[in-house]
């Protein structure tokens, strides 16, 4: 029987040992050079009819080979559709300093030149993440600075287990008030993460500012916050405070920190131990623990303007 395959093998013309079956004559087709080929031929001959390579075939390969280049021109027109949107998105949505890195540290210097200051946060510990460094660098000028904290942050962290949440991060507060040495501090005591759904939060707000009288207004910027970090009471209590200036008659500065569209910056490399201390007041949070530490965001702010840390803000006149 052996010898019998072997003959058959020989006499059809194949060498001794080849049992592969004979071609067909689709398989024969795929061969063929150009279109005509490019079902049977795979991605070779997929890639040919979407470059156009190959002539003279019939008509149903020809309309084949018409749909493959259509479909291939579709995906690289959305590619490159995807493409640009998402160069447009970084674009719009990354942090970068709206003028060069000297004008902007000259409108750092005009923050500290003010005399009256009103900072509005959200809740205990928003000042010492992000602005302590700016408020310790006003006091030491001699600078009258009144801190008011919207919400005591009730549903935040409780990482010590404290029975009474919103009266630790009150007293937190004040020991890091201790610590940077601002003269007021006021807490509004709103709740956590309904802030701005207040009746009265506007109000409040108006009858404290215009009994201070500042010549400066610090808060969360409202309309172009930097990312990925967004808190609605953060937006909230800013667009509150900037209804409350759009409506005076009198104008007055504003900074808007937590900002992606900084055009100042104030450097607090040498006041940065006494932000950090500021911090670790806040216990609850889990700011004490050991190592912690927000100087990668400051030297990053640092970076856009040629200083080691800074605290960058968007200044206006409203």
């Amino acid at each position: 029987m052996a010898g019998a395959g072997a003959g058959g093998a020989r006499r059809a013309g194949r060498p001794e040992g080849d049992y592969r079956l004979p071609r067909r004559p689709l398989e024969r087709a795929g061969r063929a050079d150009g279109c005509g080929g490019a079902a049977a031929g795979g991605f070779p001959r997929v890639l040919g009819c979407a470059i156009g390579v190959g002539t003279g075939v019939a008509r149903k390969e020809t309309i084949i080979c018409d749909v493959i280049r259509v479909i291939v021109r579709w995906l690289g027109a959305l590619i490159a559709g995807v493409a640009v949107l998402g160069l447009a998105a970084w674009v719009a949505l990354s942090t970068r300093l709206t003028v060069p890195p000297k004008e902007a540290l000259e409108n750092g210097e005009r923050i500290l030149q003010h005399s009256r200051v009103l900072v509005v946060v959200a809740h205990p510990d928003d000042a010492d993440w992000w602005i302590s460094g700016t408020l310790k660098r006003l006091v030491d000028r001699g600078a009258q600075v009144l801190l008011v904290v919207a919400s005591d942050g009730e549903k935040g962290p409780n990482r010590i287990g404290a029975k009474d949440l919103p009266a630790t991060r009150r007293e937190e507060q004040k020991a890091a008030q201790a610590v940077i040495g601002y003269q007021d501090l006021r807490f509004l005591g709103l709740p956590d993460r309904e802030v701005v759904q207040q009746p009265n939060v506007l109000e409040t707000i108006e009858e404290i500012g215009e009994e201070f009288q500042p010549t400066l207004v610090i808060t969360f910027d409202p309309d172009t916050p930097d990312l990925p970090y967004l808190h609605p009471d953060h937006e909230g209590i800013g667009r509150v405070v900037k209804h409350w200036l759009e409506k005076r008659t009198q104008p007055v500065a504003i900074a808007f920190f937590h900002t992606r569209r900084p055009n100042a910056a104030v450097e607090i490399t040498d006041v940065y131990e006494a932000k950090l201390q500021a911090l670790r007041q806040h216990r609850s949070q889990g700011l004490d623990r050991g190592g912690f530490s927000n100087r990668p965001q400051m030297a990053k702010n640092g970076s856009r303007v040629g200083v080691p840390l800074a605290e960058t803000f968007r200044l206006e006149t409203m």
